[in-house]
């Protein structure tokens, strides 16, 4: 019998592999219920389409605003291996500021070339420098000049536009 093969092809069994999924969830919610916050749990496997999930237990993730970092709920599937981890929507992943936060930010200064009062100036630039790597990448150099459209089109693609890497 052959070895099932992931979405994005090789053998997941070879090693474990893990995915960050997005759940439309309220965060202070989270915070206040701690781990007995009732996660949805994925109806399918994400890598292979197998019915069979596993809770994976928690992981720990800093977010703005909270004192203390919040538990985020893992599944397995026992078939592929995928570690499947749930991550707030309104969150990018390895980001602790929301996406709105980030997005005001960066419109502030775009618009009225300052940053937000409160916010770290150092931390912002580095939103700003992955918005202008992320848009001569994925948009071409054409768009340099209009990264608050970039901004949104990047968005829309399901790409972080604020991330250092490409």
């Amino acid at each position: 019998m052959a070895r099932p093969r992931s979405r994005w092809g090789g053998d997941p069994r070879s090693t474990s592999w893990s995915l960050v999924h997005r759940v439309e969830i309220d965060v202070k919610s989270l915070a206040r219920s701690g781990r007995a916050f009732p996660w949805p749990k994925p109806e399918v496997c994400l890598g292979c389409g197998g019915v069979r999930l596993w809770g994976h237990g928690f992981v720990e993730a800093w977010f703005d605003g909270y004192d203390a970092p919040l538990s985020l709920r893992r599944y397995r599937c026992p078939d592929c291996r995928l570690v499947i981890r749930l991550r707030p929507a309104a969150y990018w992943r390895r980001f602790r500021a929301s996406i709105e936060v980030i997005r005001a930010a960066l419109l502030q200064r775009l618009r009225h070339g300052r940053w937000p009062p409160g916010l770290r100036s150092s931390r912002a630039r580095h939103w700003m420098c992955g918005l202008r790597r992320q848009v001569a990448a994925h948009l071409g150099m054409r768009w340099r000049q209009r990264l608050e459209e970039g901004f949104e089109r990047l968005d829309a693609r399901g790409i972080c536009p604020v991330s250092r890497s490409v």
